[in-house]
């Protein structure tokens, strides 16, 4: 049986990678967005077929997933920042 002190270094060591997993999730949905967003602009040089992608509704990671001590703000402005990214990619 786990002793309170055990528990809560335990709580802490999840809730760290839990930040870092909700972290990863941000930074992933932004480059595979962009990416998608820039092979499924109109007009060349894409000019290949479109592959399937996000909505592009989600703006923010949804309030579930967020936790009031390790992921508080996880962040908003997923959209523009994919954006951006698409803004950066070349297709040749």
């Amino acid at each position: 049986m786990a002793t309170l002190e055990e528990l809560l270094e335990d709580r802490t060591e999840a809730g760290l990678r839990y930040a870092a997993a909700v972290t990863e999730l941000r930074a992933s949905y932004v480059d595979l967005f962009g990416i998608e967003l820039a092979i499924n602009r109109p007009g060349p040089p894409a000019g290949g077929p479109r592959v399937p992608s996000f909505r592009g509704d989600l703006d923010q990671i949804p309030w579930e997933l967020r936790h009031p001590q390790f992921a508080p703000d996880a962040g908003s402005g997923l959209v523009n920042a994919a954006k951006a990214k698409a803004a950066t990619v070349s297709t040749t």
